[in-house]
């Protein structure tokens, strides 16, 4: 911002400054913070502050950058000072900082730190994200070759940015999400082979390069996120209307890919869910394979020792976010005639209300 924006935030008491800087700062406590989903498709050369940059790590990023005033804050509200003495005293004991709780009150439960870097001109800044808690994303338009360069070092994170103990202090990201686009339905409601897939140099390519590993559950702790921006949804069950994350577009909320459309109006897009049915149907056998493991040779018998392989649906293992925005009304008997082809009733608002 100008200059002239902030003459008169100057002139406030530092009191009142203060407080509007400690309001500014996203909650800390696990229960509170929603996990921001983090844009995960620039290079190491490119800077995460640019304008495309839509994660909600950046509201923190403000903070860093504003003043001084401001980064006082910031670095007290995260306990940054703490956590680089935890890192090096982990470094100086030859462990990592994943094996240290934080040690000040209420630090039992927070969240590992890793940092992400931001530059303005000659000065840098290293803001906050969260391995095992905040939600990475990998946007559609990603350029760069996803299986060289993401599998191997971006899918962990490290504190410090240390080359030579990055490696060993880095920590795994728990939950990978991926920004649905039509992109995905190139091949039509058929579907693509699986294993073509996984080596596609693209956002989708590396989904299904990653999808072998959870369903192999080879990570316990990975979790798989789709994101579709534009999918309606049914709320069907009081679950649904929970916040799940936030960027700096909205609010995102999960929920089960029944609960989507395949279509998202225009006549022409399909949704993520369009898409998921349509892989699944494309390649049942070979992900029913996957996720038997190497040892079953027979996916589809139901015999009690292979019950869970007998059961196996994709939906089980890939998470759905769409936008709170989003939500629309089923269709009713009343309307079926002049809904039921669009996909949810155009007749009633959210309320139920009745349009003329």
């Amino acid at each position: 911002m100008s200059s002239s924006t902030f003459h008169s935030f100057r002139r406030l008491p530092v009191e009142l400054r203060q407080q509007i800087w400690e309001e500014a700062c996203l909650p800390m406590d696990p229960s509170q913070r929603l996990p921001p989903p983090c844009n995960w498709s620039q290079t190491s050369e490119q800077d995460p502050s640019g304008p495309n940059n839509k994660s909600a790590y950046m509201i923190d990023g403000g903070l860093w950058m504003a003043c001084k005033e401001s980064r006082e804050v910031i670095i007290k509200h995260t306990h940054f000072e703490e956590w680089v003495q935890l890192q090096n005293r982990a470094i100086d004991e030859g462990h990592g900082l994943m094996g240290y709780e934080a040690d000040w009150d209420g630090g039992e439960s927070a969240a590992h730190p890793a940092t992400i870097a931001i530059k303005e001109g000659n000065q840098e800044w290293h803001m906050l994200a969260y391995p095992a808690q905040d939600i990475f994303c990998v946007n559609p338009d990603v350029r760069i070759p996803m299986r060289q360069e993401i599998e191997d070092s971006c899918l962990s994170m490290s504190f410090i940015r240390d080359p030579e103990k990055e490696l060993f202090q880095s920590m795994p990201l728990e939950n990978i999400a991926f920004d649905f686009d039509q992109s995905w339905m190139e091949d039509g409601e058929c579907g693509t082979s699986y294993y073509k897939m996984k080596y596609e140099q693209s956002a989708r390519g590396y989904w299904a390069s990653l999808l072998r590993g959870v369903l192999q559950r080879d990570v316990p702790h990975k979790t798989l996120w789709i994101i579709d921006k534009n999918a309606k949804w049914f709320e069907r069950s009081l679950k649904d209307d929970r916040t799940v994350c936030i960027d700096s577009e909205g609010e995102y909320v999960e929920v089960s890919w029944d609960d989507v459309p395949e279509s998202t109006g225009d006549g022409v897009s399909h949704s993520a869910s369009a898409f998921l049915s349509s892989f699944y149907c494309a390649n049942v056998s070979e992900l029913s394979q996957e996720f038997a493991g190497p040892g079953s040779y027979y996916p589809y018998c139901a015999y009690e020792s292979d019950e869970e392989t007998h059961n196996f649906k994709l939906k089980d293992w890939v998470r759905l976010l769409v936008r709170r925005e989003n939500k629309v009304q089923e269709t009713t008997w009343e309307c079926w005639d002049k809904c039921d082809s669009i996909g949810w009733c155009i007749c009633q608002d959210e309320e139920g209300n009745w349009w003329d």
